[in-house]
């Protein structure tokens, strides 16, 4: 069965309740890392700079700790080699078969999330937040 390396348990000491227990239902099935979860003003900000976000700060909900968004890519991590350069490979299926599982899980759960594989002008595939994170932002 997979399980979480170090890093990816550090990072997820950064997530919401309702992230935790999703991530901790979706390891058991399908092996992926969490590359990210909170970011600080200074991380949206370079997210944002870098075209890895279309969100400032607070504007996101990876901002608010715990964080209300996670980002995970599949475990190995899927790559191509383009021009003699190894790099990610945004066209492999198992980006598709990750998500399936946290959307299956999600919904046994009883956990409402919105993956930016399905965002409409910018597909963000391995971002996965609450759909009501704002609304449980202004009850901090």
């Amino acid at each position: 069965m997979p399980k979480f390396g170090n890093t990816s348990k550090e990072k997820r000491a950064l997530l919401c309740n309702d992230l935790k227990r999703l991530v901790d239902e979706a390891i058991k099935e399908y092996d992926f890392s969490i590359v990210e979860t909170h970011r600080g003003k200074a991380e949206q900000e370079r997210a944002f700079n870098l075209g890895f976000s279309k969100a400032h700060f607070m504007q996101s909900a990876h901002n608010p700790c715990p964080a209300y968004a996670v980002d995970v890519y599949p475990y190995p991590t899927p790559k191509v080699q383009h021009n003699g350069v190894i790099e990610l490979d945004s066209n492999s299926a198992e980006w598709d078969k990750m998500i399936s599982v946290f959307k299956r899980k999600a919904q046994e759960l009883g956990i409402k999330i919105t993956c930016g594989i399905d965002f409409k002008s910018f597909k963000d595939k391995p971002h996965i937040e609450l759909t009501d994170w704002k609304e449980r932002v202004k009850k901090i």
